[in-house]
């Protein structure tokens, strides 16, 4: 017997919720790796992961993920732009955000087991 539609569509739903401490995983990686000196590459892949994030999470149902994700990736996209000086400062700012986009990740994930 086939899964049902909606069968399959729980499937893919949990299997993105699956794959998301991963994603974060490598988000957060390719942060700090930015945090220890500037580098257009990483940035650059640093700032696709966040909005790969920032668009996937509410089809998923996850909004609040994908708003914290947004965030930060705004503000990577200014310091890629040259509008923001990557300083002190500005790290701690995207710390800040990070470690609130972590948490909404495992509350978010949490809440749906």
């Amino acid at each position: 017997m086939s899964a049902s539609r909606e069968e399959k569509i729980a499937e893919i739903f949990q299997s993105y919720r699956d794959d998301l401490p991963k994603r974060m995983h490598e988000l957060e990686s390719k942060w700090e790796e930015l945090k220890r000196g500037w580098n257009a590459s990483c940035a650059s892949d640093f700032d696709r992961a966040c909005h790969s994030i920032a668009g996937s999470a509410p089809t998923f149902e996850l909004h609040e993920v994908g708003e914290a994700a947004r965030t930060v990736e705004n503000d990577i996209k200014s310091l890629i732009k040259g509008e923001m000086k990557f300083s002190s400062a500005m790290v701690n700012e995207i710390d800040v955000k990070m470690h609130t986009l972590g948490d909404v990740v495992r509350q978010s994930l949490t809440y749906d087991s």
